[in-house]
């Protein structure tokens, strides 16, 4: 989906080292962010070593409780390597909450999608699975998407979630999205990149049909383990939406310690 040496977050701009890690729509919107105001001229115009070097020798860049220079390294770490919406590195800092899968009440359905992006290879799948209010596992699904993007499979991922509620007539569903980035497109009802504007129109159209009730939540990325191993197994499948009703025993472990409740503590980025 992406142009070749395009950035593989937004496609708009060759992928250059200060791209990637400061100039990229989506990550430029974190930094301003975190970034005191009057630090903006001087933080989105230096090259490259000067600005490393800045940000390494001088405090209070940025609105923290993270010594900067720390904060920094470890954020650009992530930027590096995380496929998520980077505005999710500060939720990690501020958040130390207990964190773990909830279900949803009698009559509902929960359904968690998640996208998966190789960096390596360039090649993205993505993957979800129902449960009901007991969380009973209903029916799950991955899919190979190929060449693309991170934000396209977390998109796509919701897309497909939606159309399989719609295949079995579910009349009360909550979907679940570990991406900041597309939560928020859901709420905005808008979205900047050109190539993901049909995705999310249909998504919209779908979710405000009148026969159901549904809606789309963000949740922490460690209450959607069972979705992020579907993506990961997306990888190795077809080219095609996979839909089963039965679940391997790794999947099976996975859903038992949902159910059992087991938190995970937010401490790191």
């Amino acid at each position: 989906m992406t142009t070749e040496n395009n950035c593989p977050r937004c496609d708009n701009a060759p992928e250059s080292i200060m791209h990637v890690l400061r100039d990229c729509e989506e990550v430029a919107e974190f930094w301003s962010s975190i970034i005191r105001p009057e630090h903006w001229a001087k933080f989105f115009s230096l090259g490259l070593h000067a600005w490393v070097d800045w940000n390494l020798t001088k405090d209070e860049i940025g609105h923290t409780p993270w010594k900067w220079s720390i904060f920094f390294g470890v954020a650009v770490s992530s930027i590096t390597h995380d496929n998520h919406h980077p505005s999710e590195y500060l939720e990690r800092v501020n958040n130390r909450n207990q964190v773990y899968w909830e279900p949803p009440l009698e009559g509902v359905y929960k359904l968690n999608v998640d996208g998966s992006h190789n960096w390596a290879t360039g090649k993205s799948s993505c993957g979800g699975l129902i449960r009901d209010s007991k969380g009973k596992f209903i029916k799950g699904f991955y899919c190979n998407l190929g060449c693309s993007n991170a934000i396209y499979a977390e998109m796509t991922a919701l897309l497909l979630g939606v159309k399989l509620a719609r295949s079995m007539k579910l009349t009360q569903v909550i979907f679940e999205t570990d991406s900041l980035f597309v939560t928020t497109a859901i709420i905005r009802r808008s979205i900047s990149i050109s190539y993901l504007k049909p995705l999310l129109e249909e998504v919209l159209n779908l979710l405000n049909l009148t026969d159901w009730k549904a809606s789309v939540s963000h949740c922490f990325r460690e209450a959607n383990c069972c979705a992020d191993f579907l993506a990961h197994e997306g990888h190795n499948g077809p080219f095609f939406v996979v839909s089963f009703n039965s679940i391997s025993s790794l999947l099976d472990i996975l859903l038992k310690n949902d159910c059992n409740g087991p938190s995970f503590a937010r401490i790191e980025l």
